[in-house]
C-alpha cells in the first residue's frame, strides 16, 4: 500500500431478510415446485398410454365421470380409434349418467358376443331401470344363454322385468330355467309351481312336482313335494 491509499474496506455482509421478504421467498420457491410439478404430470399425461388413460378414467369414474369420459376418448384416438374396453367403459360411464343418446350409440356399435357377462349384465339392469328395453333385453339375452357366473343375475333381472310386463310365457321360461339351473335350491322350485298353480298349469304343476322330487333337497321339501303330488292325482 502506497503512503496516502486508503487502506481497503472489507464487504459489508447483506442485510439479513426481513420476514415478510423470507415468507416471500418461500411463497416464490413453493409456486416454482408447483409449476414444475404440474408441468411434469402435464407430460406424462400428454405421453400416457392407452392402457394407463384407462385406468386412470376406472379410478376416477364415480367421483369425476366427466374428466374419465375425457380420458377414455383420448385413451380410444390414441389407440388409433378402436379400443374396445375404452369403448365400453364409456358406454357404461354415459349409461350411469343418464347419457342414453351417448351410451346407446356406442352399445349399438358393439358385437354383444364379444362382450364381457359383467358389463353387459350392469349395462342390462341400468337399461332396465331407464326403461331402454330393446337394448336392456339385448344384453340381459346374451348373459342368460352364456351359462356364466353372471347368467343366473341376468335371468332374476328378466323374470322381474316379464313380471312387471306381464309376459306370461317369457316369464314362466324364466322360471323353469332358474329352478333347473340350480335344482339343489327348493325356493326355487316352490316358486315355479307357485306360478304354475295360480294360472291353473296342471300339466306343468306336476312335471315341475316329478322334477324336483328327483333333486337332491331337504327331506321336509321333498315330504311336502310328495303330499302335494298325491293330492293332485
Amino acid at each position: 500500500m502506497s503512503p496516502g491509499d486508503s487502506p481497503p474496506t472489507p464487504p459489508r455482509p447483506s442485510p439479513a431478510p426481513t420476514g415478510s421478504q423470507a415468507r416471500g421467498r418461500f411463497a416464490a420457491a413453493v409456486c416454482v415446485g408447483l409449476v414444475i410439478l404440474a408441468g411434469g404430470i402435464a407430460w406424462r399425461a400428454l405421453r400416457a398410454k392407452p392402457e394407463t388413460l384407462l385406468r386412470q378414467a376406472s379410478v376416477l369414474a364415480v367421483r369425476d365421470p366427466q374428466r374419465a369420459r375425457g380420458l377414455l376418448e383420448t385413451a380410444i384416438r390414441r389407440a388409433g380409434g378402436s379400443y374396445p374396453d375404452a369403448e365400453r367403459e364409456l358406454c357404461r360411464i354415459a349409461a350411469d349418467q343418464g347419457d342414453w343418446t351417448t351410451a346407446l350409440e356406442w352399445f349399438e356399435h358393439f358385437a354383444v358376443a364379444d362382450c364381457p357377462a359383467a358389463f353387459l349384465l350392469e349395462f342390462g339392469e341400468l337399461a332396465l331401470a331407464a326403461r331402454q328395453t330393446p337394448p336392456a333385453l339385448a344384453a340381459l339375452d346374451e348373459v342368460r344363454q352364456r351359462h356364466s357366473p353372471e347368467s343366473l343375475a341376468a335371468l332374476n333381472l328378466l323374470l322381474s322385468h316379464y313380471l312387471s310386463q306381464n309376459q306370461e310365457s317369457q316369464l314362466l321360461d324364466c322360471a323353469w330355467e332358474l329352478a333347473r339351473r340350480q335344482p339343489e335350491l327348493p325356493a326355487l322350485w316352490w316358486k315355479l309351481l307357485d306360478m304354475l298353480d295360480v294360472r291353473q298349469l296342471d300339466s306343468q304343476y306336476l312335471q315341475a312336482l316329478h322334477e324336483a322330487l328327483r333333486q337332491s333337497l331337504p327331506a321336509r321339501d321333498k315330504a311336502e313335494l310328495q303330499h302335494r303330488l298325491v293330492a293332485r292325482l
